[in-house]
């Protein structure tokens, strides 16, 4: 089971009435995180992850592997540190 149909669960089982200690047995989820699911649901109407930070990714573009391809194709025996 997914995290995200874990919460799912989780949001499904407080809709219908039943108590947090209920669901905390019915689950085996922590109380914390049960209250966790219930707010987060209750903020923005949702159960899905949060959006990460970081930075995106960009080294492994089609663009970029083609042009890392090319260069072995005409060099096959320069190094990656060359490339």
């Amino acid at each position: 089971m997914s995290r995200e149909s874990e919460r799912i669960t989780v949001v499904e089982l407080h809709k219908t009435g039943m108590r947090t200690a209920d669901i905390v047995r019915t689950t085996g989820f922590k109380q914390r995180t049960v209250y966790k699911i219930v707010r987060r649901y209750k903020e923005t109407g949702g159960t899905s992850d949060r959006p990460r930070s970081g930075r995106p990714t960009t080294a492994t573009t089609p663009e970029n592997i083609n042009k890392v391809r090319c260069r072995i194709r005409r060099n096959p025996e320069v190094s990656m540190n060359k490339i």
